[in-house]
């Protein structure tokens, strides 16, 4: 394979699914990304402001569908829609300040995307401003796509190119449903790093 745009190189499947996997997800450093949402702020004042993580991951999607790595594009898509499900229902937290529950709802939410009926809840009670309004046949074409990109981490299956197509062209449906919601917030533009497990402290003695 050659070029990809944004993120770790490319090469292996283990990094593209490390957000999707339950057992990767959990361990995601959420005050991490805090900082880099910072990080990004600082960029756009210095005049330098690169998209948001999930754009880049669809932008490598693509371009990966281009270079007829099917698979890849999937992968990257289903990403990418992860990473902003989840920074979303972070930023509505935080809104109604209830950062305190972040720890505990996303330990419960794996996989966190809108086809897991307790994300599809949280993205109608929790924003202000009202539910999101996803279109009444986005959900059938986003499980579908959910269960092709399982198809292919799982199953080793081959997508085709118009399977492929349809997961970018989802992916990008999502975001234009999501970004608004928002409220012009800076995102990461980088892939956040894998939380280290926290040492117990045991009890007093």
């Amino acid at each position: 394979m050659t070029g990809h745009v944004g993120g770790p190189p490319p090469g292996r499947l283990d990094w593209m699914t490390d957000w999707s996997s339950g057992a990767s997800t959990s361990a995601i450093d959420r005050k991490r990304k805090r900082e880099w949402a910072k990080a990004t702020a600082s960029q756009a004042f210095q005049g330098v402001l690169l998209p948001p993580y999930h754009h880049t991951l669809l932008s490598a999607a693509r371009t990966y569908l281009a270079q007829s790595e099917y698979r890849f594009a999937v992968i990257l898509a289903q990403t990418g829609c992860e990473f902003i499900t989840e920074r979303l229902i972070s930023h509505w937290l935080e809104l109604r300040n209830l950062q305190f529950l972040d720890e505990w709802i996303y330990a419960r939410l794996r996989p966190c995307h809108v086809g897991n009926e307790a994300v599809w809840e949280l993205c109608k009670i929790l924003p202000l401003d009202g539910p999101v309004l996803f279109p009444s046949d986005f959900m059938g074409r986003y499980k579908e796509h959910v269960v092709r990109r399982n198809g292919v981490v799982h199953r080793g299956e081959q997508p085709s190119k118009e399977d492929a197509e349809k997961s970018c062209a989802v992916a990008d449906e999502l975001f234009r449903l999501l970004d608004p919601k928002l409220g012009g917030k800076l995102l990461p533009t980088q892939a956040p790093s894998p939380r280290r497990p926290r040492k117990s402290k045991g009890r007093p003695s």
